[in-house]
């Protein structure tokens, strides 16, 4: 049987967001990353940094302000609550 997680990754390219009304602050700026299937990524930081929002925004729960988030190769973008997959 094939395993359907084969090529799986996950790619934040200059990702950066501002909360709505406030383009001047700044939560997320250019944040790049990619971690490949099996391969594991540990997000530290202080309080009100953005770790939240980053993942937030891999989920598909808030729209990034500017950037590119890519699931296996995917470019991903948010429609309210609904994560929706663009090819």
């Amino acid at each position: 049987m094939k395993n359907t997680m084969d090529g799986f990754k996950v790619t934040c390219e200059k990702v950066s967001y501002s909360p709505p009304g406030q383009p001047e602050l700044k939560i997320l700026k250019e944040v790049d990353f990619t971690v490949n299937q099996g391969e594991f990524l540990t997000i530290i930081g202080g309080n009100g940094t953005g770790k939240s929002t980053l993942l937030k925004a891999i989920a598909g729960e808030l729209m990034i302000t500017a950037g590119k988030i890519l699931i296996s190769g995917r470019h991903i973008n948010t429609n309210r609550n609904k994560l929706v997959l663009m090819a």
